[in-house]
């Protein structure tokens, strides 16, 4: 979640994450107040860059996990 915060930020959203109280602290939360003025464009926006930035991460976490299972495989010893 903290993620996808520090991500929208880059597209202009305030959308802060915050952890649960005690007992809870686990659970994290996206926060959104919209104001009554808020109009369907905005709306349209928001969810594209959502749509953006879930698959900006996706793609990072893909290529975070490819790169630490290639540090797993062993590299070809030299020919003795």
């Amino acid at each position: 979640m903290y993620d996808i915060s520090r991500e929208l930020n880059q597209y202009g959203w305030i959308v802060p994450a915050y952890s649960l109280p005690k007992d809870s602290e686990e659970i994290v939360v996206l926060r959104m107040v919209v104001k009554e003025n808020f109009s369907h464009d905005f709306a349209q926006k928001l969810l594209k860059d959502i749509d953006k930035v879930l698959a900006e991460l996706v793609e990072k976490s893909k290529k975070n996990m490819l790169n630490s299972q290639t540090e797993l495989i062993p590299k070809p010893q030299g020919i003795c």
